[in-house]
């Protein structure tokens, strides 16, 4: 039996060994194809982390010329601020201007209204005195016929005392000489 034993032991030891060598061969199959594997995803992972920094370099480069961009955007829309600020007095000026004209217009529609209405009244005098201008037309004409015709028949020029004028053939009102009564 310690011979069995021996060989019991043996077999065992055998046995081990050989799963020890059958494991380590496994092990080292395994860990050869996980390096080859590895290396491969080593190398796939190398390719697209150069890939992903040449895609970030270039979204940089676009950041960059997007932010330019942006920046003269911001620049345009500061200027356009200042031109409406500066459109928006001037509109105010405008404006301003505007109702000053609007009360001086106001002001000389008044005046224009006084004016017009100052016109017709002074038509309307005018009026009244050209008829009047022509009633004293009427009378002095016939006033001068009759003292024409007073003259004519008596043939001769008396002057008044008085005006002492005899380019009338009436004398005037404020004379009181014998004129007055032929």
């Amino acid at each position: 039996m310690e011979g069995g034993r021996v060989n019991l032991g043996v077999y065992v030891l055998i046995s081990a060994m050989v799963s020890l060598l059958v494991f380590g061969g496994l092990v080292a199959l395994s860990y050869k194809a996980s390096a080859e594997e590895y290396r491969s995803l080593s190398e796939k992972i190398e390719l697209e982390n150069v890939r992903l920094q040449s895609e970030n370099y270039q979204l940089v480069q676009r950041l960059e010329l997007t932010q330019d961009k942006l920046q003269e955007l911001l620049d345009e829309i500061e200027d356009l601020k200042e031109e409406n600020r500066k459109l928006r007095e001037k509109l105010e000026e405008a404006n301003l201007k505007n109702s000053e004209l609007k009360e001086s217009t106001e002001d000389l529609m008044k005046q224009i209204d006084e004016l017009e209405f100052s016109i017709r009244q002074l038509l309307s005098e005018n009026e009244n005195l050209k008829d009047e201008i022509e009633r004293v037309r009427e009378e002095l004409s016939s006033e001068k016929r009759y003292h024409y015709d007073y003259i004519v028949k008596y043939r001769y020029v008396i002057p008044c005392n008085v005006c002492c004028e005899i380019r009338y053939y009436r004398c005037p009102d404020w004379c009181h000489c014998h004129w007055d009564d032929p």
